[in-house]
């Protein structure tokens, strides 16, 4: 392949990863938007739940205090699997989108005569740092849900039985 054939190549190749970084930013972003309307309808739906359980006050309300409790755990255990699908969904999209990045950095310096052509050899990695971050944002989101369905499940026994 002579110099003028690679470089109509990469341009190609540049030119689709471009198309593809966008698509995927698109994804990441649909992504965000449903695990922020999730997080929030998982909060809205505990709060309807133990507000029922509250107005309603039967008088022998504390024989039935597992009601509300076994639907408010089905509900969490529910949004649980949903959130942490869209959470680990969001990880990936943006770590091959970082990966994409990197490619679409490299063929740009070998198309202006920069990197030599190891990348062949050698996998591209995102920065650990962002990874760890996003790790991180993931674990207190999911710690934050998991404390909020605990206040909830022992708001369902206390504020029936008391």
């Amino acid at each position: 392949m002579d110099a003028e054939e690679e470089r109509l190549s990469k341009t190609h190749i540049h030119g689709q990863l471009v198309e593809i970084n966008h698509n995927q930013e698109k994804r990441i972003r649909h992504e965000e938007t449903k695990a922020q309307n999730l997080t929030t309808g998982f909060a809205v739906v505990q709060a309807l739940i133990l507000n029922t359980g509250v107005i309603n006050k039967p008088s022998n309300r504390c024989e039935h205090w597992w009601v509300p409790f076994s639907l408010s755990l089905s509900v969490g255990v529910i949004y649980f699997i949903t959130i942490f699908e869209v959470l680990r969904k969001w990880y990936l999209l943006l770590y091959h989108l970082d990966v994409n990045y990197l490619e679409q950095e490299l063929i740009l310096l070998e198309m202006h005569g920069g990197a030599p052509s190891w990348r062949n050899d050698q996998p591209l990695k995102p920065d650990v740092v962002k990874l760890l971050r996003r790790k991180a944002y993931i674990t207190i989101l999911i710690s934050a849900m998991l404390a909020f369905q605990a206040l909830m499940l022992h708001a369902c026994r206390s504020f029936l039985c008391s």
